[in-house]
């Protein structure tokens, strides 16, 4: 099976929804991954999280969960699994480009350098680009991560939690009036959940049926349709690795 395979792409160069990309940043235990489905769960959005796809290879392949420093041999083999997670997550990304798929980035904004390049390559295809960081303390973060399947060594998430935060100015720099912060604070149950879910949801909306403003992005439609195309590279039959946007 190849990897488009794997990849709802039943859009079409009609809908209004293409080329948005969304930034999830935060710490890790921020609850990227849960603001992310509230948000954009049904919604024909393709979520870039290498975190998902490294938990997935994980258990498949009967790796544990939690990185051990003490068993050199065991994590040695995570890593590498973890990287190989890295380079697929990569590829499917490439083919959701191809298809101008609206997008979510995830990931804990520790290397601003990396968004910036990200921001920049999205630009040169033609995506609308924003970013939502999801705020929690730390000691939260601290306490969720110890409750979670896929457990981070303490010091590893406070490194990448303080290197998130001091990053918040670069990225309003990068993003402007696109970036926001949103709290993911409270345990949230009940109505309360619901009305946070209605709340998220509506504003996942409002970015993915905001008219496109990207010029290239707006021209290479136009383009598609004269030629009933339906992929970028329907246009140009370059190599999918021109997308040099990783996560």
């Amino acid at each position: 099976m190849k990897f488009k395979d794997f990849i709802d792409l039943h859009e079409n160069i009609n809908d209004k929804n293409l080329f948005k990309a969304v930034w999830l940043t935060g710490g890790g235990g921020s609850g990227k991954s849960f603001i992310a489905d509230l948000m954009f769960k049904g919604e024909g959005v393709y979520t870039a999280d290498s975190d998902y796809m490294t938990e997935f290879i994980f258990k498949k392949e009967g790796l544990p969960l939690v990185f051990d420093k003490n068993d050199e041999v065991t994590i040695k083999k995570q890593f590498e699994r973890r990287w190989f997670a890295k380079g697929l997550a990569n590829k499917k990304l490439k083919f959701a480009l191809d298809g101008m798929l609206p997008i979510v980035l995830v990931g804990t904004g520790r290397n601003p350098d990396l968004v910036e390049r990200q921001y920049r390559s999205l630009k040169n295809i033609g995506y609308d680009r924003s970013m939502i960081f999801v705020e929690v303390p730390l000691e939260i973060a601290l306490e969720r991560n110890q409750q979670r399947n896929r457990k981070v060594p303490d010091d590893v998430l406070i490194k990448a939690w303080y290197d998130s935060h001091d990053n918040i100015p670069i990225f309003r720099s990068i993003f402007g009036n696109s970036f926001r912060i949103i709290n993911n604070e409270k345990v949230l149950v009940g109505d309360d959940l619901n009305q946070f879910h209605t709340y998220m949801r509506k504003e996942a909306i409002k970015i993915l049926k905001e008219p496109l403003k990207n010029k290239r992005g707006i021209k290479t439609l136009q383009i598609l349709r004269d030629v009933k195309g339906k992929y970028i590279s329907d246009i140009n039959q370059e190599r999918l690795d021109r997308y040099n946007v990783s996560v």
